[in-house]
């Protein structure tokens, strides 16, 4: 937690005033799309396609043909079950489509119009979901498609940051950050001279990583046309992979997709996984189903014959213990230790074991915040024997520090610190003394606060 919310957090960690008086003792103790229901946080699903091909028309049916019957089989897929492999349960409806290039077969304005036309932007066309895409080298043999994603992406669904030069994007799906790299992550174009310019995606990359992730820990999926399977490692050079990986080693990647290769593969990469998806309008019709939560990462394949193909699926962690993820001031691994969303920041405010300290509060304290008799109080105050001071005792928790306060009257007050305890080493009885307090009466009151 950064200073200032420290300081203001530990406004609302005051004890009530502690009144002394002779002979008294203390006084007081203190984006879903119209008409369907907004999916559960964490719950996240979404397709990938690729290799579209519009304008190709070298085989019966086309590929415009193919991919408008993908499309609508997309449309269809929720509700459907999943197989049991998998994990069963049923298909939701998408957050979005991830087009992983070669949206065009020869990048002309007629292909990309066609291409527009049924995939829309925001699922009111001809798909019922947004779409978010990328160029691949196909695309990029001129400058259409790509300068006509760059015209999209600033009225793309969620789109959170976008690069410099307009062209690369990126979002956040609850706690998943999504990044679109186009034909590949680099700065320089790959070895094959029909292979694309890169347009500096990996610079963008380095940069929204820093800035949207950072330590965090959350997951992380990317997307790029050429991939890591044999076919795609000929497009791109063995340097530009090693700047790649020494960009995403440090991150929770989950996941990066590709196309290009017009296969289903699911390819381990210096320890990522990969997943080359098919071909959406290329003869065979196929796509990639993505299921995200909380604890784990499906991966399955949909078949033209509407079946279901080559799954995949491992367990992941979705953020860093010691991070905070919502911005509410309390670690994430605190969080989910006391049974909290590290995820929804409104949980910060609230009381859950009802103590008159908030969630926030406890945490600051080192309290136990679902338990109500275990909460930041003074526990006695005293003369000290032999005098002339006053002791307060607190029940003290390890790594934070301790401050007794005092004031001489309540009507317009001026607290001066009397005792401090420095960083607490361990749990303990903790007590603060006042070495001179005044000789009628006085006011006290106690601050907790982390270093």
């Amino acid at each position: 937690m950064v200073d200032s919310q420290i300081a203001e957090a530990a406004r609302h960690l005051l004890l009530a005033a502690l009144c002394w008086a002779a002979g008294v003792g203390w006084a007081g103790a203190a984006d879903s799309l119209a008409g369907r229901a907004a999916p559960a946080f964490g719950d996240i699903t979404f397709f990938i396609g690729s290799d579209l091909h519009y304008g190709y028309t070298l085989h019966t049916p086309t590929c415009d043909e193919i991919s408008r019957a993908t499309l609508d089989r997309m449309n269809l897929l929720p509700g459907n079950s999943y197989p049991a492999v998998a994990g069963g349960g049923l298909v939701d409806a998408a957050r979005g489509v991830l087009l992983v290039g070669d949206l065009t077969d020869l990048g002309s304005s007629s292909q990309w119009s066609a291409f527009t036309n049924d995939w829309g932007l925001k699922g009111e066309r001809r798909l019922s979901f947004p779409v978010y895409e990328g160029y691949g080298n196909h695309d990029a043999l001129g400058t259409i498609v790509p300068n006509g994603i760059k015209a999209r992406n600033t009225s793309r669904t969620g789109v959170s940051n976008i690069s410099a030069n307009g062209y690369h994007y990126s979002w956040d799906w609850d706690f998943l950050h999504v990044v679109c790299l186009n034909v590949f992550p680099g700065n320089e174009p790959g070895q094959n001279p029909l292979g694309g310019d890169p347009r500096n995606s990996l610079q963008f990359l380095v940069a929204d990583l820093a800035q949207r992730v950072g330590n965090s820990g959350r997951p992380v999926v990317l997307y790029q046309h050429f991939g890591f399977d044999s076919e795609g490692l000929n497009w791109w050079t063995a340097q530009q992979r090693t700047k790649f990986y020494a960009a995403i080693s440090n991150y929770n990647v989950i996941a990066i997709f590709a196309g290009h290769n017009h296969t289903v593969n699911f390819v381990k990469w210096n320890g990522f996984d990969t997943f080359n998806d098919g071909t959406i309008g290329h003869f065979t019709g196929n796509f990639l189903v993505a299921h995200v939560t909380r604890t784990n990462l499906v991966v399955v394949e949909r078949t033209a014959a509407s079946t279901w193909g080559s799954s995949f699926k491992k367990n992941i962690s979705v953020f860093n213990p010691n991070a905070d993820n919502d911005g509410d001031g309390m670690p994430s691994g605190w969080e989910s230790q006391h049974g909290f969303d590290p995820f929804d920041p409104a949980d910060a405010r609230q009381d859950a074991d009802g103590d008159g300290q908030s969630n926030l509060a406890e945490y600051i304290a080192g309290t136990d915040p679902r338990n109500a008799n275990d909460r930041f109080r003074a526990t006695q105050i005293r003369r000290a024997v032999p005098g002339p001071g006053i002791e307060v005792d607190v029940a003290a928790h390890a790594g934070r520090v301790y401050t007794l306060e005092r004031a001489v009257d309540l009507t317009h007050p001026s607290w001066s610190v009397v005792a401090t305890s420095g960083v607490v080493p361990g749990d303990r009885n903790l007590t603060l003394v006042d070495t001179s307090p005044p000789s009628d009466r006085a006011f006290y009151r106690l601050r907790v606060q982390l270093p």
